[in-house]
Protein backbone atom coordinates (compact mmCIF):
# COMPACT_ATOMS: atom_id res chain seq x y z
CA UNK A 1 0.00 0.00 0.00
CA UNK A 2 0.95 3.61 -0.87
CA UNK A 3 1.69 6.35 1.57
CA UNK A 4 2.15 9.44 2.90
CA UNK A 5 3.36 11.02 5.56
CA UNK A 6 2.76 14.31 7.11
CA UNK A 7 4.65 15.98 9.87
CA UNK A 8 2.39 18.37 12.39
CA UNK A 9 4.30 20.64 15.52
CA UNK A 10 4.84 18.92 18.87
CA UNK A 11 2.17 21.34 20.53
CA UNK A 12 2.83 22.85 23.90
CA UNK A 13 0.87 22.59 27.22
CA UNK A 14 -1.87 20.08 25.85
CA UNK A 15 -3.40 17.92 28.02
CA UNK A 16 -3.93 15.77 24.92
CA UNK A 17 -1.32 14.81 22.38
CA UNK A 18 -1.74 12.72 19.22
CA UNK A 19 1.89 11.36 18.41
CA UNK A 20 0.62 9.32 15.14
CA UNK A 21 -2.81 9.27 13.44
CA UNK A 22 -3.19 6.14 10.20
CA UNK A 23 -5.98 6.47 7.73
CA UNK A 24 -6.41 3.85 5.41
CA UNK A 25 -9.80 4.68 2.53
CA UNK A 26 -10.64 2.58 0.25
CA UNK A 27 -9.05 3.74 -3.19
CA UNK A 28 -6.28 6.40 -1.40
CA UNK A 29 -3.02 6.43 -0.81
CA UNK A 30 -2.66 5.47 3.31
CA UNK A 31 -2.59 9.07 5.30
CA UNK A 32 0.13 9.15 8.37
CA UNK A 33 0.88 12.06 10.60
CA UNK A 34 3.24 12.00 13.43
CA UNK A 35 5.16 14.46 15.28
CA UNK A 36 8.39 15.25 13.48
CA UNK A 37 10.88 13.09 16.00
CA UNK A 38 8.69 10.14 15.06
CA UNK A 39 8.83 10.20 11.28
CA UNK A 40 11.35 7.81 10.80
CA UNK A 41 9.62 5.16 13.04
CA UNK A 42 6.39 5.84 11.24
CA UNK A 43 8.40 5.71 7.63
CA UNK A 44 9.83 2.09 9.33
CA UNK A 45 6.86 0.88 10.33
CA UNK A 46 4.97 1.61 6.57
CA UNK A 47 7.80 -0.28 4.72
CA UNK A 48 7.53 -3.09 7.23
CA UNK A 49 3.97 -3.17 7.14
CA UNK A 50 2.80 -1.79 4.28
CA UNK A 51 0.25 -4.54 3.09
CA UNK A 52 -1.38 -4.45 6.68
CA UNK A 53 -0.85 -0.79 8.46
CA UNK A 54 -3.66 -1.41 10.55
CA UNK A 55 -3.02 -5.20 11.63
CA UNK A 56 -2.36 -5.18 15.51
CA UNK A 57 1.19 -6.78 14.96
CA UNK A 58 1.53 -3.20 13.11
CA UNK A 59 0.20 -1.14 15.60
CA UNK A 60 1.78 -2.79 18.12
CA UNK A 61 5.31 -2.55 16.64
CA UNK A 62 4.62 1.24 16.71
CA UNK A 63 3.29 1.23 20.16
CA UNK A 64 6.52 0.06 20.93
CA UNK A 65 8.50 2.02 19.38
CA UNK A 66 6.06 5.69 20.62
CA UNK A 67 5.38 4.50 23.73
CA UNK A 68 8.59 5.07 25.69
CA UNK A 69 9.02 8.38 24.23
CA UNK A 70 5.54 9.75 25.38
CA UNK A 71 6.06 8.23 28.52
CA UNK A 72 9.46 9.85 29.08
CA UNK A 73 7.11 13.28 28.85
CA UNK A 74 4.95 12.20 31.42
CA UNK A 75 2.12 11.35 29.00
CA UNK A 76 0.23 7.57 28.85
CA UNK A 77 -2.07 6.11 27.18
CA UNK A 78 -5.08 4.88 29.05
CA UNK A 79 -4.94 0.68 29.17
CA UNK A 80 -2.08 0.74 26.72
CA UNK A 81 -4.76 0.52 24.34
CA UNK A 82 -5.58 2.45 20.98
CA UNK A 83 -8.50 2.14 18.97
CA UNK A 84 -9.45 1.84 15.60
CA UNK A 85 -12.45 3.69 14.00
CA UNK A 86 -14.31 2.28 11.22
CA UNK A 87 -15.46 5.14 8.56
CA UNK A 88 -18.72 4.76 6.53
CA UNK A 89 -20.60 6.83 3.89
CA UNK A 90 -24.51 6.72 3.39
CA UNK A 91 -25.25 8.95 0.17
CA UNK A 92 -28.95 7.16 -0.08
CA UNK A 93 -31.67 8.52 1.75
CA UNK A 94 -32.49 5.28 4.20
CA UNK A 95 -36.61 4.12 5.11
CA UNK A 96 -37.91 5.74 7.59
CA UNK A 97 -37.74 4.10 11.30
CA UNK A 98 -40.56 2.61 13.80
CA UNK A 99 -40.52 5.52 15.98
CA UNK A 100 -41.56 8.96 15.56
CA UNK A 101 -38.51 11.31 14.61
CA UNK A 102 -39.10 15.56 14.61
CA UNK A 103 -36.61 18.56 14.41
CA UNK A 104 -35.49 19.57 17.96
CA UNK A 105 -37.35 22.73 17.28
CA UNK A 106 -39.93 20.97 17.39
CA UNK A 107 -39.05 20.35 21.32
CA UNK A 108 -37.73 22.82 22.97
CA UNK A 109 -38.60 22.85 26.40
CA UNK A 110 -38.63 19.39 26.81
CA UNK A 111 -36.12 17.37 29.19
CA UNK A 112 -33.77 15.97 27.35
CA UNK A 113 -32.63 12.96 29.06
CA UNK A 114 -29.64 12.22 26.31
CA UNK A 115 -26.12 14.11 26.57
CA UNK A 116 -26.35 16.16 23.64
CA UNK A 117 -27.50 19.86 23.88
CA UNK A 118 -29.65 20.70 21.15
CA UNK A 119 -29.77 24.11 22.20
CA UNK A 120 -25.72 24.21 21.29
CA UNK A 121 -26.28 22.30 18.29
CA UNK A 122 -29.14 24.99 16.85
CA UNK A 123 -26.58 28.01 17.91
CA UNK A 124 -23.98 26.10 15.72
CA UNK A 125 -26.16 25.51 13.04
CA UNK A 126 -26.06 22.35 13.42
CA UNK A 127 -29.26 20.55 12.51
CA UNK A 128 -30.83 17.50 14.94
CA UNK A 129 -33.66 15.38 14.69
CA UNK A 130 -34.86 13.52 18.36
CA UNK A 131 -37.72 11.12 19.77
CA UNK A 132 -39.62 12.06 22.12
CA UNK A 133 -41.10 9.70 25.24
CA UNK A 134 -43.07 10.07 28.15
CA UNK A 135 -42.52 13.81 27.14
CA UNK A 136 -39.09 13.70 27.11
CA UNK A 137 -36.31 13.54 24.37
CA UNK A 138 -34.63 10.41 24.54
CA UNK A 139 -32.78 9.52 21.40
CA UNK A 140 -31.32 12.81 19.46
CA UNK A 141 -29.16 12.56 16.05
CA UNK A 142 -27.28 15.72 15.53
CA UNK A 143 -24.77 16.95 13.04
CA UNK A 144 -20.83 17.22 14.10
CA UNK A 145 -19.51 19.11 10.99
CA UNK A 146 -19.37 19.31 7.30
CA UNK A 147 -16.01 18.35 4.74
CA UNK A 148 -15.80 17.44 1.61
CA UNK A 149 -19.33 17.52 0.92
CA UNK A 150 -19.97 15.04 3.89
CA UNK A 151 -21.91 15.61 7.63
CA UNK A 152 -20.72 13.59 9.81
CA UNK A 153 -23.31 13.05 12.45
CA UNK A 154 -23.65 11.71 16.31
CA UNK A 155 -26.49 10.25 18.08
CA UNK A 156 -27.53 9.09 21.55
CA UNK A 157 -29.99 7.62 23.46
CA UNK A 158 -30.83 7.70 27.01
CA UNK A 159 -30.34 4.98 28.77
CA UNK A 160 -33.37 2.41 29.69
CA UNK A 161 -34.89 3.86 26.31
CA UNK A 162 -31.97 1.78 23.90
CA UNK A 163 -33.50 -1.34 21.98
CA UNK A 164 -35.91 0.26 20.71
CA UNK A 165 -35.56 1.69 17.54
CA UNK A 166 -35.43 5.42 18.53
CA UNK A 167 -31.49 5.86 17.51
CA UNK A 168 -32.20 4.48 14.26
CA UNK A 169 -35.97 6.80 13.61
CA UNK A 170 -33.58 9.68 14.50
CA UNK A 171 -30.75 8.92 12.39
CA UNK A 172 -32.78 7.84 9.74
CA UNK A 173 -34.49 11.24 10.07
CA UNK A 174 -31.44 13.61 9.93
CA UNK A 175 -29.63 11.17 7.43
CA UNK A 176 -32.99 12.31 5.01
CA UNK A 177 -32.58 15.79 6.06
CA UNK A 178 -28.71 15.73 4.92
CA UNK A 179 -29.04 14.02 1.75
CA UNK A 180 -32.04 15.87 0.54
CA UNK A 181 -30.17 18.91 1.02
CA UNK A 182 -27.12 17.33 -1.23
CA UNK A 183 -24.80 15.44 0.65
CA UNK A 184 -23.28 12.55 1.71
CA UNK A 185 -23.45 12.02 5.38
CA UNK A 186 -20.17 9.89 7.76
CA UNK A 187 -20.16 7.87 10.07
CA UNK A 188 -17.35 7.10 12.80
CA UNK A 189 -16.91 5.31 15.57
CA UNK A 190 -14.90 2.65 16.91
CA UNK A 191 -14.46 -1.15 15.54
CA UNK A 192 -15.31 -2.17 19.22
CA UNK A 193 -18.77 -0.37 19.71
CA UNK A 194 -20.92 -3.50 18.46
CA UNK A 195 -23.78 -1.43 18.89
CA UNK A 196 -22.99 1.74 16.33
CA UNK A 197 -21.57 -0.59 14.32
CA UNK A 198 -24.68 -2.57 13.62
CA UNK A 199 -27.29 0.96 13.74
CA UNK A 200 -24.86 2.00 10.89
CA UNK A 201 -25.38 -1.55 8.98
CA UNK A 202 -29.25 -1.19 9.48
CA UNK A 203 -29.23 2.54 8.22
CA UNK A 204 -27.65 1.66 5.16
CA UNK A 205 -23.91 2.87 5.17
CA UNK A 206 -21.23 1.54 3.38
CA UNK A 207 -17.67 1.13 5.32
CA UNK A 208 -14.97 3.15 3.68
CA UNK A 209 -12.09 3.42 5.86
CA UNK A 210 -10.58 2.87 9.03
CA UNK A 211 -8.53 5.26 11.17
CA UNK A 212 -6.36 4.99 13.78
CA UNK A 213 -5.93 7.85 16.97
CA UNK A 214 -2.84 6.98 19.10
CA UNK A 215 -4.34 9.61 22.08
CA UNK A 216 -1.86 10.06 24.60
CA UNK A 217 -2.88 12.07 28.33
CA UNK A 218 -0.87 13.98 30.39
CA UNK A 219 -0.05 12.43 33.94
CA UNK A 220 -1.24 14.47 37.15
CA UNK A 221 2.23 13.48 38.13
CA UNK A 222 4.19 14.12 34.77
CA UNK A 223 6.90 16.33 33.45
CA UNK A 224 5.45 19.27 31.64
CA UNK A 225 6.26 19.62 28.20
Amino acid sequence: MDYSITVEDLPDDRDLLIPVNVSTYDGEDAALTCFAEFKETVREYAEKYSGSLLSRDALGYLFSKVDPVMKARGYSMPDDAFEIDLVALLREAPEEGPCAAVNSKNARGLENLTGIDIDEAAMLHQEAFVCVEDGKIVSVAVENFCEDGCVEIACETAEGYRGRGYAFSACAALCRDIIDGGYAVKWQCSENNAASVALARKLGFTPVGREMYMCYFSNENGEDL
